[in-house]
């Protein structure tokens, strides 16, 4: 090894030296002990935030099956409604239809049709008083 020393600076010289360097040296490690501490720690913070994230992914998932669950029930309660207004509509259409025909007739002309008539008239008003007849109150 190679002596470190300086002319005239003897053992005493090389002692503060190394002594200074074994200072320096701790103190370096210290620090380091310290950053690795506080990295485990950060780890420590991470794997914790990482673990709940990965629950509420999982939660998020269940929240989505369900979600995905209500608008196949919406859809199927809309499929049904939609049967509904197609039926009302094929049910209706005719009785409208005739609704327009009747209230195209004066007043007069419907008490006073015979025979067979006489009961399709008769539903007739009953139906125009149900739907209301335009200009009536």
């Amino acid at each position: 090894m190679a002596d470190l020393t300086g002319p005239g600076d003897g053992t005493s010289g090389r002692i503060r030296r190394l002594t200074q360097a074994a200072l320096n040296a701790d103190v370096t490690i210290a620090r380091v002990e310290r950053v690795a501490d506080g990295i485990g720690v950060s780890l420590a913070n991470f794997d914790r935030v990482l673990g709940r994230f990965d629950e509420q992914l999982g939660d998020f998932a269940v929240a989505v099956d369900r979600l995905g669950a209500s608008i196949d029930r919406v859809d199927l309660t809309l499929r049904k409604v939609e049967r509904i207004v197609d039926t009302a509509d094929w049910l209706l259409t005719p009785v409208t239809a005739t609704r327009r025909q009747l209230t195209r007739l004066p007043a007069e002309i419907l008490p006073v049709l015979h025979g067979p008539w006489r009961d399709v008239s008769g539903l007739a008003r009953t139906v125009l008083r149900g739907l209301g007849r335009p200009g009536q109150g």
